[in-house]
């Protein structure tokens, strides 16, 4: 199973383990000359500390637990991960969306955990799991309950592409790789689901991606410009308005040779609606800590109406929520870890915001289907939820991943 697949390791991955595996022979040795026997405080010889120990694969797990009690994983009898995966997963099948976006296949992965109490028992020995719903502090609420799924069916010309891709998928050369592959086929089908220019098409007539973030950003602007906050000292700010984040991870700013960038398409259209320029700012923009910090202070202070940026650049450190009234996935990431991070820009103590809006965007039968469909499948423990001692087996996607399905639902055009 690929989610369990244990590809070669990095060597900074190995080094850590060689490392580890020093500091306990040391602490062991340590026992001896003390003439006592090792206890497991001896085994104790680091602390993680981390919001995403699960981002991307299943298999993760096993990893987090060889790194930190090895000895735990070799008396169950599983140090190995796929000794591990026959005990602690099972298999699931269903009908997904094919490599290309253009046919449902059948398909059979990890798709539960199984012997959960056991599973829990082991981790809670060395972990300390703080989840959101254990914060006690007020985090702002979702408008509706829930997020909001904007969805439009793809083109002709975008349909005729994806049927392109279905056969360069299967007839590729897996010989001349240089000449096309599934990377090739893959990049080009998220391309295409976010604007035909992106995939050398013509501009879509309906406004494509830009069009639909561009109506909900106007619209939620229209809104909140006249929203007043308060100050860092607590006092009212002589400035109003709200700020909105959007998320894109593919198409950034300054392309060479002339290329289309969603970036400056999206503020060209905004700019085109109304809105001031200046109060439209790309991360990629603030290279250095300096002008990074200033750009966040602009946010903070309501000089900032939009800010667009990538996972990597406005992520992890990312500390702008004072007016984050919305915030858009104006493209899909690959991990769930990523949608976490980019949601924990607004769903954020300090936000003083009490209702705020997510929008995920989608073009029905494209890639976008895929991308969401591959995010509900990883989802698994990433968000630290294997459940309680008393249910013995936890199915992958949920509760988030009904949100996904849902949106993967809208990409297939299932209403």
């Amino acid at each position: 199973m690929r989610e369990l697949a244990c590809t070669p390791g990095s060597q900074q991955a190995e080094d850590l383990v060689m490392k580890l595996d020093v500091l306990r022979d040391k602490r062991r040795d340590e026992a001896a000359a003390a003439g006592r026997e090792p206890t497991p405080a001896d085994e104790r010889v680091a602390t993680f500390s981390t919001g995403t120990p699960v981002a991307n694969s299943l298999g993760e797990m096993w990893v987090m637990q060889s790194y930190l009690r090895p000895d735990l994983l070799a008396d169950a009898g599983v140090a190995d991960v796929d000794a591990w995966g026959a005990v602690f997963t099972g298999t699931t099948a269903s009908v997904e969306m094919n490599a290309s976006g253009s046919r449902l296949a059948s398909v059979t992965r990890v798709g539960r955990f199984v012997n959960v109490p056991e599973l829990v028992t082991m981790s809670s020995v060395y972990t300390d799991v703080v989840t959101r719903e254990d914060i006690t502090v007020a985090l702002p609420q979702l408008v509706g309950g829930a997020r909001q799924v904007i969805s439009k069916p793809a083109s002709q010309e975008v349909r005729d592409f994806i049927s392109d891709l279905a056969y360069r998928s299967e007839h590729f050369d897996p010989g001349r790789p240089d000449i096309d592959n599934s990377l090739k086929v893959a990049n080009d089908g998220r391309n295409v689901s976010l604007d035909e220019r992106m995939a050398n098409l013509e501009e879509p007539l309906d406004g494509g991606r830009i069009g639909m973030v561009a109506g909900e950003i106007m619209r939620i602007h229209t809104d909140t410009e006249h929203t007043t906050y308060r100050d860092q000292a607590g006092a009212v700010s002589p400035v109003a308005g709200g700020l909105q984040i959007v998320f894109c991870d593919r198409s950034t700013p300054h392309q060479k040779d002339g290329k289309f960038s969603l970036y400056e398409g999206l503020r060209d259209e905004l700019v085109e609606r109304g809105m001031a320029a200046e109060a439209i700012r790309f991360i990629h923009d603030y290279p250095k800590p300096g002008e990074k910090a200033q750009l966040f202070q602009d946010c903070r202070a309501g000089r900032v109406s939009v800010l667009v940026g990538s996972t990597e650049k406005m992520g992890t450190g990312t500390n702008i929520q004072d007016r984050a009234v919305a915030l858009h996935h104006m493209d899909v990431p690959w991990r769930p870890a990523d949608l976490e991070q980019r949601e924990g820009r607004i769903l954020r103590q300090g936000n003083q915001n009490p209702r705020v809006e997510i929008l995920n965007y989608v073009t029905e039968q494209t890639w976008d289907t895929i991308m969401w469909l591959l995010n509900r499948a990883n989802w698994g423990c990433a968000g630290q939820r294997c459940g309680p001692l008393s249910v013995p087996a936890v199915r992958i996607g949920s509760p988030p991943g009904l949100v996904w399905s849902w949106v993967a639902r809208a990409g297939k055009g299932v209403r």
